[in-house]
């Protein structure tokens, strides 16, 4: 099992995770990769001269979290195939496709597409409506895929359930927890098509379920239980909280919480017959200093954890 850090293209950002002992990588997309604004730089031929240049492999890429217009990047929008930022969100999809198809090796040339954040559901009247958009875009790249990029497989990410009441902030999205999300990527039974766990995201989702007094997903074998048949890939960080701000992307630490549940992950794994990769990814302060990575690398390699993981 690979165990990458994260980067952009950013000879800076490659340097930091070589110099952390980081020899795979996912690599985080922008917008300006595909839009046309750098006409001047072709992005993929530059990256895999980096990744040549510091002796690195890149394992994944990840779609843009952001549109062009700064607003979650994803499937399932809402359904206003006219709408220039749905145009955008699909458009931008695809060219990540395309790019793990260059930049990537092998047969299996994973690329994780994220679900649009919270305020882009507030026009949809049911679960109905919800599943129907979601399953019109998944089917939609699945096809581009095959056509354009047909040794590339998509891993679509579970995002948060949880209520910032200090900034007003709602994440009303059902994905990432319970059995929507994965129920229809199963329904679909696309041959291209999986789910990617973010460890984060769960922890947040099931801390907030708690707080509901709900009484299921509420520990971290739940998701991987649900998630086994289609889990493709794993990104794994920390949050205490709901996943807000510094607790957004926190590393795991020296305690006795924080390794009693990467043991937990590294079981659940065995248990389940996980067979992918796995992805730290932490959020630093700055990009160029992988802080938390290194601190998460240290608790797995103190403790014995992921045996035969390479980093």
């Amino acid at each position: 099992m690979i165990i990458a850090a994260k980067t952009a293209i950013d000879r800076k950002q490659i340097e930091d995770r070589k110099n952390r002992g980081a020899k795979y990588l996912e690599l985080h997309t922008i917008p300006e990769y595909f839009d046309g604004s750098r006409e001047d730089v072709d992005f993929a031929k530059e990256y895999k001269n980096l990744l040549k240049e510091y002796d690195m492999q890149c394992i994944c890429v990840h779609s843009p979290i952001k549109n062009s217009y700064k607003q979650g990047c994803g499937v399932g929008y809402y359904g206003k195939v006219a709408d220039e930022k749905y145009l955008n969100n699909m458009f931008l999809l695809k060219e990540s496709l395309v790019f793990a198809e260059k930049v990537l090796t092998g047969d299996r040339r994973l690329c994780v597409v994220h679900v649009p954040e919270s305020f882009t559901f507030a026009n949809i009247e049911s679960m109905e409506k919800e599943k129907e958009y979601f399953m019109k875009d998944v089917l939609e790249l699945s096809k581009f895929a095959k056509e354009n990029a047909p040794h590339v497989v998509i891993a679509i990410e579970n995002t948060i359930k949880a209520i910032d009441k200090k900034r007003g902030l709602s994440h009303k999205a059902v994905y990432g927890y319970k059995e929507e999300f994965v129920r229809w990527v199963e329904e679909l039974n696309l041959e291209n098509v999986g789910v990617m766990l973010d460890v984060c995201h769960a922890l947040a989702t099931a801390n907030y379920r708690r707080s509901l007094g709900r009484k299921d997903f509420l520990e971290l074998e739940d998701y991987f239980r649900a998630y086994k048949k289609k889990l493709w890939h794993i990104h794994l960080s920390n949050s205490y909280n709901f996943g807000f701000e510094e607790d957004h992307g926190e590393s795991y630490k020296e305690n006795e919480r924080d390794i009693s549940i990467l043991k937990k992950i590294d079981s659940l794994i065995s248990e389940i017959g996980y067979k992918g990769n796995i992805t730290i990814e932490t959020v630093d302060k700055s990009v160029y200093a992988y802080e938390r990575y290194t601190e998460t690398v240290n608790v797995i390699k103190n403790h014995g954890i992921f045996k035969g993981g390479i980093f």
